[in-house]
This record gives C-alpha cells, structure tokens and sequence, in this order.
C-alpha cells in the first residue's frame, strides 16, 4: 500500500471516515459514478502519485503534493451526478453540481486549510475538463471547453499549488473508462441514454463526437484515457485499454456483419509514443 495513502486512511488524522460518511448518504453504491467507483478512483490517484514519483515526473515544488486534497477530491469528484434531474444530455453540469455539494460538506471540521478547500473543489470542477473539449452531438456537434480555456483554468491550479493533483485525479478518473471495467461502465452508461451500439448513417464505426452511439462513446473514452494521462505508464496502459474497446467493437461488427476497421488515432497514438 501506498504509504501516504496508508495515512489517509487513518481517521484520525484526517477525517476521511467522516467525510466518507457524508458521501455515503449521497452516492449510490454500485452505480456507474456511484461510490465504489469513487473509492477505486482514491486508490488509483495513490498509485499514480507514487508512479510518477518513480518516473521522475514531478520534480521541485511538484514533488510537495498535498494526499487531503486528492484523496477528499477523488472521492468527491462524481457526486455531482446524483443530482441527474438538473442536468443535461451530456451531464456537463455534474463539476459544477458536485461543487455545490462538497463546498457544504467540507465547511465541516476535516482538518483543511482554506487553501486546502479551494484545491478540492477546483479539482471537481476540472477533473472532466478534456473529455468536454470533444464535440457533443447534444450541443450541435460542437465542444463545451477549447483548450485554450482548459490552460487557463489550469494556469489558475497552478498558482494555488494543486496542478500536480489534477494532473494525478484525470489520470485516475480517465483509466476506469477504458479496459475491461471501462468497457462495461460506459456501455451501461451510454445504453441508459438509448444510444444504438454502431452509429446510423454511411459510416457505422464513426467517432468524432459524443453520444453519436457506443462505438464513438467507446472510442472517445479511450482518447480521453491517453490524453489524460501524464505518467508513461499511465500512457502505456491507455493504449493497452484502448485495444479492449477495440476488440470489443470488432466482435460486435462480426456479429453484424459490418466492416471493422480500427480507430485509426491509436496507431497514430501508439507511433507518437515510441
């Protein structure tokens, strides 16, 4: 085990069973971004921490990486999904609903700084940032954030000292949407909005924007994985995972009888990072 993580799961020091209490009145247990998911995610953003460490990623200041404020965001950074009825298609509003939601519970006594406080709930409100800068069939095949919007926001992380943590929570969060647990929650995810699994038209396999069917929701995920992944390892197995999908879709097309051909961003993925 991680030692820092080992720490954060003391209570004592640091109040997480309290704060995992107040989550627990919130989150569905076994939903797609219920609170298992949320635990996984903690665990996950401990083991980025200590991989990129080895890597030599991090260096001066972003070796100081604060374990409250990844662990209290990692485990708060999807709550915002269960208020599903103030939502839209893209469910783009759960950053900003979970911030609501946490912002109230973390005014209670968790041992944080001010400082500490502002870190979590920029980091909900951020950690889902790349997946919006691809286009959305609900907004008129446009995307919700540019990246130049995305450096801005990072560029105010940054100065508050938490970039290194966001960094570490996107890695985290992005990897339980790929592989074989990826697979199955974004099907489930995708199949409750009623999207068919090839997409209608000339190209079945088409992905170049979300919620256009599962293929593209698959595909999607899958870049989502790798951009949002800093540690090369964590590259390493955003490509791996991609092959899940893909193997997956092309089990689906021979059922169908409809031509596969791979995505072919992760060729151009896999050239870039040799």
């Amino acid at each position: 085990m991680n030692l820092e993580f080992g720490k954060i799961l003391n209570e004592e020091i640091t109040g997480r069973e309290m704060f995992l209490e107040e989550l627990e009145k919130l989150y569905p247990p076994e939903d797609v971004h219920g609170l298992n998911h949320a635990l996984k995610v903690e665990r996950k953003a401990f083991g980025v921490l200590e991989i990129a460490r080895q890597e030599g990623e991090l260096k001066g200041e972003e070796l100081i990486v604060n374990p409250l404020v990844l662990s209290f965001a990692a485990l708060g950074h999807d709550v915002g999904y269960t208020r599903d009825e103030r939502m839209s298609l893209d469910k783009f509003e759960h950053q900003s609903e979970g911030v609501k939601i946490i912002k109230k519970i973390i005014n209670k006594d968790f041992g944080l700084s001010q400082k500490g406080k502002a870190g979590i709930l920029m980091l909900i409100w951020m950690h889902d940032n790349t997946a919006f800068t691809y286009p959305l069939k609900s907004r008129g095949g446009e995307p919700l954030l540019r990246e130049k919007q995305i450096r801005q926001r990072e560029e105010v992380v940054a100065k508050l000292g938490f970039l290194t943590e966001l960094r570490i929570l996107r890695e985290a969060d992005s990897f339980f949407a790929t592989g074989e647990e990826g697979l199955r929650r974004t099907i489930e995810f995708s199949s409750r909005k009623g999207l068919p699994f090839f997409s209608d038209g000339e190209n079945p396999l088409r992905a170049d924007m979300w919620e256009v069917s599962i293929v593209s929701n698959l595909r999607l995920s899958a870049r989502r994985a790798f951009e949002d992944a800093f540690t090369q390892k964590g590259k390493i197995l955003a490509l791996v995972n991609w092959m899940v999908q893909e193997r997956e879709i092309l089990k689906r097309c021979q059922q169908e009888g409809i031509e596969y051909a791979l995505d072919p961003l992760w060729t151009e993925k896999v050239n870039e990072h040799r």
